[in-house]
């Protein structure tokens, strides 16, 4: 494993302005032997001018696609990746100095198909004074772990190292338009459905930036994405339905209380999706009454009532 080529996917929307220090993280790296698979989702600033820098470096490959979300821009790198083990690293976010040593070697002795790391939370500058991620620690498998996982998402992908194996049998990344932005949560869940073994350090070895443009800055829709996320799943792992199903109320409840400012639209749009997940296409007409007569807070009352006594 001391010799092993480690294979790093990073996608880029319009970071020009911070993926200069994400590269030069990699670079700097105590473990060397690494390619770096640079995929630009389409942008529309200078990403392709900052990243000719580095053209001298040839472990550094850079390729281009029409916009088309970051489920399609990370398997693209995979596509391309030759390595034995795969990392991920965000073109906003960067790493510690050692983190692809200590992460090699971690895979090796507590015998993981995955590894993942705490980070820091920092926006200009690389401190812990904005915070830690709150990443999960030690080990994630079977039943346990799984609906440790459905519980809330543990891992942000800048602090993975995995086996390029396990990521290669569940077909990467899923490129459903709905799902973008919660596409590495839906991986890890297929990797633990899978029978993976996860583990997570309290050590610090990435930093997670928060800006205006970070894909899931400020994303209300996140929670929405990871109802739909669990749907996909139920489709196609049949098996765990019923604890995926546990889950889709928990998620539906942190969705419905997200805010209490819905617009009339978006608010009969959760309605009817919901209704399509959980009850008959019938309870749409319903539901959608109750709103028009009795207005936002009884509906909500009500549905989430029902959604509670309801057996999915």
């Amino acid at each position: 494993m001391i010799d092993s080529l480690v294979s790093i996917v990073m996608p880029t929307y319009n970071a020009a302005n911070f993926i200069t220090e994400s590269v030069e993280s990699v670079i700097q790296q105590t473990y060397k032997n690494w390619e770096l698979l640079i995929v630009d989702d389409g942008s529309t600033d200078d990403t392709k001018r900052v990243i000719q820098r580095f053209s001298n470096d040839s472990r550094i490959q850079y390729f281009h696609q029409q916009n088309r979300g970051q489920g399609k821009a990370r398997n693209l790198g995979l596509s391309y990746a030759t390595g034995n083990y795969i990392a991920f690293l965000d073109a906003d976010d960067i790493w510690m100095p050692n983190k692809l040593e200590t992460q090699l070697q971690e895979l090796q002795e507590k015998k993981a198909d995955l590894v993942f790391s705490e980070g820091y939370i920092f926006t200009d500058k690389l401190t812990n004074s904005n915070g830690f991620m709150g990443t999960g620690k030690g080990f994630f498998s079977g039943d346990k772990g799984l609906r440790d996982f459905l519980e809330i998402n543990k891992i942000f992908p800048s602090s993975v190292l995995a086996k390029a194996e396990i990521i290669s049998k569940v077909n990467g990344f899923t490129e459903e338009p709905s799902i973008q932005n919660a596409e590495d949560y839906h991986l890890w869940i297929q990797l633990l459905i899978n029978g993976n073994i996860l583990f997570g350090s309290d050590e610090v070895l990435a930093g997670y930036r928060i800006h205006t443009r970070s894909a899931s800055y400020a994303d209300k829709l996140s929670v929405a994405r990871s109802i739909e996320m669990i749907e996909d799943l139920k489709r196609s792992y049949k098996s765990h339905k019923k604890t995926l199903n546990s889950f889709h109320k928990i998620w539906f409840r942190r969705y419905h209380y997200s805010t209490n400012n819905w617009s009339k639209c978006d608010y009969k749009q959760l309605i009817k999706k919901n209704c399509s997940y959980v009850f008959t296409p019938a309870s749409n007409i319903f539901f959608q009454t109750i709103y028009a007569l009795f207005g936002f807070n009884t509906t909500r009352r009500l549905l989430n009532k029902m959604i509670n006594n309801y057996k999915l």
